[in-house]
């Protein structure tokens, strides 16, 4: 960014997430929490802000997710479609650097009900240094990605969802998944 960003005071990080369950069938991840997370000291940040979030990408068990907890910045929950937005400023004590972007999951989309659902699940994606842009009411980034369908089905499957016979016309334009047994 050509201007300074520890001028500015409020900081609007929105983006979309999706999964794709097969090659080409994404699925939007609804009503999951997304949490930023400060970089802790002994961290690359830089590599790993530079790094393919497919080389990032990790589930985390709870031990993992616990140590980062005082890290959190902000937290907030996505859309039907996947969508979400941050302000963040002085109130998190944010002034424009990198963060980690992870998921916390309680179930995932088209889950058969179960008398015992399964124990809620976070997922670590990449660490980011968003590209901010000035505003007129301080600095905008966006980000969209879609987890590559190893990954998600690799989650799906931690919730019992990984059979995929289940409604494939997630998107009505969107390619037949029957045919793409990846998460069979």
């Amino acid at each position: 960014m050509s201007t300074n960003v520890r001028d500015l005071r409020t900081f609007t990080f929105k983006g979309r997430l999706c999964g794709y369950i097969c090659a080409e069938c994404p699925e939007p991840l609804s009503r999951v929490k997304v949490r930023l997370y400060r970089t802790r000291q002994g961290q690359d940040v830089t590599g790993r802000a530079v790094a393919s979030p497919k080389e990032t990408f990790a589930i985390l068990s709870d031990d993992e997710a616990q140590e980062k907890a005082s890290a959190l910045i902000a937290e907030t929950e996505t859309d039907e479609r996947g969508n979400f937005s941050f302000e963040l400023g002085e109130r998190e004590q944010y002034g424009g650097e990198a963060f980690e972007i992870d998921v916390y999951c309680g179930t995932v989309p088209h889950r058969k009900p179960a008398p015992n659902p399964p124990p809620p699940l976070q997922f670590s994606i990449t660490t980011l240094h968003p590209m901010w842009k000035r505003t007129e009411r301080g600095a905008l980034a966006y980000w969209e990605y879609c987890i590559p369908h190893r990954f998600w089905c690799a989650v799906r499957a931690r919730f019992g969802a990984d059979d995929l016979r289940v409604s494939h016309d997630l998107q009505r334009q969107t390619p037949d998944c029957r045919s793409d047994r990846s998460c069979l």
